[in-house]
């Protein structure tokens, strides 16, 4: 019975390693993408104004991860680089981040209001969206749109929303962005799905999104590659974070005269979730670690499994 109970605590350990720190209290989950790919379907430029120099990393999202605690969600974007040289209240200027969530039933498979100029799958429509810029920070769910078009006509104002969050906390440190908030703005997320856009802020621009065009610009983002016919259809985002099978130059560059290119979600897994998932590499390594401990135990013991199970 001894032998049974010591190989029984091996081959949990193998399988379930010991978390301490944050991750033992709180379920964490990493988003990685590609650093460098700041540059849309493949072939987009920043603008030339100086405002935007070097004219990279500013839009080049490397990581998000989300911490959920008890009360609140914790996200960190981090970025190729972060600066702020129109002094917006949040600390950064450039990026504009839209994260989709899908986690109940229903929902659209659109952008919101078509700002991204970006579809989704069908089978994972968003519910809830999580809109961060400099400026603001806003939830919508899908039934907003019509009402956020009815605001934009009447108020002069647009930065002042009812959607706006009043409570959380925001900070930039290291090139990334982190924003506390309180976890009933968007319900449960273990387990959903998401889709992570980050376009170049606009006040002035479609859902705050700068425009695209296909001549060299000062103040847009710019593909001289870019037919005349497309450009209605391009998509406004700079950089996504995709499923690793994924490729963002085919994904953002699917796109033609009568349809928007269509992301991919990344479902949401945390942590532990991730760690209990037996990749074929980690088998492989389970059965190198165990295997060798089961033979010396039993070598050293001299206990058979026919001496155990005959007492």
């Amino acid at each position: 019975m001894k032998f049974i109970l010591i190989l029984g605590l091996i081959f949990i350990l193998a399988n379930h390693p010991v978390l301490t720190g944050p991750e033992a209290e709180q379920e964490i989950y990493v988003f990685n993408d590609e650093s460098n790919d700041d540059y849309g379907p493949g072939s987009y430029s920043y603008p030339l104004h100086d405002d935007f120099a070097p004219r990279e990393g500013l839009f080049d999202i490397r990581k998000m991860k989300i911490v959920e605690a008890e009360q609140d969600y914790i996200f960190t974007f981090s970025f190729g680089r972060i600066n702020n040289p129109w002094n917006k209240s949040g600390g950064f200027s450039h990026p504009l981040i839209e994260v989709y969530i899908d986690n109940q039933e229903g929902g659209i498979s659109g952008s919101f209001q078509d700002s991204a100029r970006v579809d989704f799958k069908k089978s994972h429509p968003w519910n809830h969206l999580l809109k961060i810029s400099g400026e603001f920070i806003r939830v919508f769910q899908p039934e907003d749109e019509k009402k956020v078009e009815k605001i934009e006509i009447l108020e002069d104002d647009v930065l002042d929303s009812p959607w706006d969050v009043n409570e959380y906390e925001l900070k930039v440190e290291d090139n990334e962005i982190v924003l506390r908030l309180g976890k009933d703005l968007l319900g449960p997320i273990a387990g959903s799905y998401m889709y992570i856009l980050v376009g170049s802020f606009d006040p002035l621009g479609p859902g705050y999104y700068r425009e695209v065009t296909n001549n060299r610009s000062h103040w847009y983002i710019y593909d001289t590659e870019l037919e005349e016919k497309l450009i209605e259809q391009a998509p406004r985002v700079m950089d996504i974070i995709l499923p690793e099978n994924k490729d963002q130059k085919e994904v953002l560059s699917n796109f033609n005269s009568e349809q928007y290119a269509v992301a991919a979600p990344i479902q949401v897994l945390s942590y532990s979730e991730k760690m209990r998932q037996k990749t074929p590499e980690r088998e492989e390594i389970i059965r190198l670690l165990v295997l060798p401990l089961v033979i010396i135990f039993i070598l050293i013991t001299g206990y058979t499994f026919r001496s155990d199970f005959g007492r």
